[in-house]
Parts: structure tokens; C-alpha cells; sequence
């Protein structure tokens, strides 16, 4: 006899699996853009998300982790990948007030409140600025080209979530576009033990990240983050020390 949906549901491992508000809330903005079909700014875009999470309810936690992500001008993409470097450099948080303003404003809220102080995390490869922005409750991350265009954002936890392993942990993981434009993505969580991460990509690439405030990030043009166990991590500690995962363990 064939199975019906109801055996195969059964066999899902996060079948009991309770979506946090966090999750809730990043799925119905992001369902609203899909159903829409269209960004914030109202142009329509072409989403590529590849995620680890599997099994019938893992399909709304992935859902939970996308990007809204603008259709880039080819310019402004050939300029970001032409110019993207493996070493991010810091910003100050006052330099990037206007891009922090605007990651506010592509979620409909009101930016005049925002402060370089709301800003915990910035920094740039090339032209491209990445930024982790606290706006109420909530935080949000932003990619930028220029200060008035945010091309990719995503909802994240109001506060930094403890790593199970008490040194890293991922949030996001994901691989956008196609071809020459196709770039991946991680945010995660980090505690005061590590002090650095770098990835090692599949093609023998080393990205180094950006900490700051309990959260990491990083960057690049490839598809790694997009595809399982391609991605070692490496958690560097105090005193010389290193621990080495797997980025599909991380991911949460």
C-alpha cells in the first residue's frame, strides 16, 4: 500500500517542532514579499535559497531564514564582486549612519531615531557594507552598495542567542543569485571565548569574519553556504587555541 501524507509526516524529525516568534515573524515577512512578489521598494525579484534544514516543517524554518533580496543593478554587483576582499575592514558606527537609517527604513519603520549607537556590528569588503542595526526589540542586518540602496536584509533575534557549545553557533546560512553573481551569506552567534572565526570554503578560500557584541558575519561570492558540509569553521580562542566544525553543525 502506498504511504499517505499522514505516515510521512510522522517520519518528519521536527515534526513536534515549536517555531519561536523570531521564526514566525521573519516566515510572514518574508511570506508577504513571496505572495507579493515584489521587495519593499516594489521591485520584483528572484530569490535562489539553499538551506541544510530537512523534513515537512523544516520547509517553514527556512522560509523563516530568507533574505529579502532586491534585484541588483549588473553594475553595482560587478562592482561589489570585482572589489570584495577576504578581510573585511571595521567602520565606524557613525560613518555608516546613513545605510543604518535606510536598513530601517526598507522595513517600514520610522529611521529618524536611529543612532550610531544602535549600531553593533558594521563593516566593509570593497565597496560593500555589511551591518547588524538594533531598532526596539528587534535586530536587524543589512547589505549595502551605497547608503541609499540596501540590497539584501534580514530580520535577526533582538539579542545575540548562547551557542549550545559555549564558543559559535549559526543563525542564517544562504547562497542568492546565479552564476557570476551568486553570493553566500552566514550570520551567527558567538561568546567572549572566541576570538576569531574564519571560514574555509570548499575551493580552499579563507573569509575571515567580523565579531562584534555576541554576533559574527561574513560574505563571498560563491555558492558554499548554500550547500551542506562544504564550509569548515574555525573558532580561534585565547592563548593560540582553535576549534574546527563542520557549518552544517552550527546552523540552527
Amino acid at each position: 500500500m502506498e504511504p499517505t501524507m499522514t505516515d510521512l509526516a510522522a517520519l518528519d524529525p521536527a515534526l513536534d517542532r515549536q517555531i519561536d516568534p523570531i521564526e514566525r515573524r521573519r516566515s510572514e515577512i518574508a511570506l508577504d514579499a513571496i505572495i507579493a512578489g515584489t521587495t519593499r521598494d516594489g521591485r520584483t525579484h528572484r530569490t535562489v535559497m539553499r538551506r541544510a534544514a530537512i523534513g515537512v516543517a523544516a520547509v517553514a524554518v527556512a522560509v523563516a531564514g530568507a533574505l529579502a533580496v532586491p534585484a541588483l543593478l549588473p553594475s553595482a554587483a560587478d562592482k561589489a564582486f570585482a572589489a570584495w576582499t577576504a578581510t573585511p575592514t571595521p567602520i565606524d558606527p557613525q560613518q555608516v549612519l546613513p545605510a543604518a537609517k535606510n536598513c530601517v527604513s526598507s522595513y517600514g519603520a520610522d529611521p529618524s531615531g536611529v543612532t550610531a549607537g544602535d549600531v553593533v556590528l558594521s563593516d566593509q569588503r570593497g565597496i560593500a557594507i555589511s551591518l547588524i542595526v538594533k531598532h526596539g526589540a528587534d535586530a536587524l542586518e543589512c547589505m549595502s552598495v551605497e547608503d541609499d540602496k540596501t540590497f539584501a536584509s534580514q530580520l535577526l533575534p533582538g539579542s545575540p542567542l548562547t551557542p549550545p557549545n559555549g564558543l559559535l553557533s549559526v543563525d542564517t546560512r544562504s547562497s542568492y543569485g546565479s552564476g557570476d553573481t551568486q553570493y553566500s551569506h552566514v550570520v551567527g552567534f558567538t561568546t567572549a571565548k572566541v576570538t576569531g572565526i574564519d571560514l574555509i570554503l570548499a575551493d580552499g578560500r579563507t573569509v575571515h569574519t567580523s565579531t562584534a557584541d555576541g554576533w559574527w558575519t561574513a560574505w563571498w561570492p560563491g555558492p558554499e553556504a548554500g550547500e551542506a558540509d562544504t564550509i569548515r569553521v574555525v573558532a580561534h580562542t585565547a592563548g593560540g587555541g582553535s576549534s574546527e566544525f563542520r557549518i552544517a553543525q552550527l546552523s540552527s
